[in-house]
């Protein structure tokens, strides 16, 4: 059973993934101008350049962001399933809103009605979504 706390928690997820997503580059390209600059000899500092600090962390955030997006397929299957049998503009709005992670006014611009309608169909998708899970 999916509960509007799920919901939110999905775009929470979604949006955390994306973030170490982020972090994850950057330590890559990090890593690779670190890379580049070896030569084997010791750095400014008088000791020898050393990558395993950044490696490590590289390897446990990748380990982290797969773990995330696992939980999160996981997640978006059993929204999706209960989402499905809502009518097809509430069905749309959660969609974009929770699973797409899409704002209200960008909906009702894509949808072509007021950013208040759009509410009002959020706000009948999730009770029926709710009312579906009990």
């Amino acid at each position: 059973m999916i509960t509007v706390e799920d919901l939110k928690s999905y775009r929470y997820l979604a949006k955390e993934i994306k973030s170490l997503d982020v972090e994850l580059l950057e330590l890559r390209a990090s890593a690779t101008r670190a890379t580049a600059n070896l030569s084997g000899l010791p750095s400014g500092k008088g000791r020898p350049n050393d990558l395993s600090t950044p490696v490590a962390r590289i390897m446990d955030l990748s380990k982290l962001v797969e773990a995330k997006r696992n939980e999160l397929r996981l997640k978006r299957e059993e929204i999706e399933q209960q989402i499905a049998v809502l009518p097809a503009n509430e069905r749309h709005v959660l969609r974009q809103y929770y699973l797409r992670g899409r704002t209200m006014i960008s909906i009702a611009i894509e949808m072509n009605f007021s950013d208040r309608w759009v509410k009002k169909l959020h706000a009948r998708g999730v009770k029926k979504f709710l009312d579906s899970s009990l």
